[in-house]
């Protein structure tokens, strides 16, 4: 699954339980339950598609944080996009498998699961502007 997901699911609980250890660690359960929907790169598979479709929701939901809970609930959601992506982090090597893909292999440590639900192309590509809509719907009422 893209990042912006992993976050999203990992500030939510994060938020939901607290900046505890007990959050970071369902934070980062969250990421190995949510692999079992898997992503359909099709439509993105360049570093500018994953830039525009996956980066810059991130982004966005970033700058709701501030301007509606400031600096601390853009801590959280650091901290949730940090635990909820930590497994991608690991086997991706800091996402290195990814900016440089002839020197980093991904491992598979941390993602030994199989896909039960698989989404379109399309659905994949605008999944990180559908979260954003909804987290800002939520935070806006």
């Amino acid at each position: 699954m893209n990042a912006t997901p992993h976050t999203v699911i990992g500030y939510s609980i994060i938020k939901l339980i607290g900046g505890n250890p007990l959050g970071f660690l369902l934070a980062f359960v969250s990421h190995l339950v949510a692999d079992y929907v898997g992503e359909n790169n099709k439509e993105m598979s360049t570093n500018k598609q994953k830039f525009w479709f996956d980066v810059i929701p991130t982004i966005l939901i970033g700058i709701f944080c501030y301007f509606y809970g400031g600096w601390s609930e853009v801590g959280l959601l650091f901290l949730g996009s940090f635990f909820g992506n930590l497994p991608d982090l690991i086997d991706k090597k800091m996402y290195l498998t990814i900016i440089l893909p002839s020197k980093f292999k991904n491992t598979e440590y941390l993602h030994w699961q199989k896909i039960s639900i698989k989404l379109t192309p399309s659905f994949t590509k605008y999944m990180g502007y559908g979260l954003v809509l909804i987290y800002a719907l939520i935070i806006i009422l």
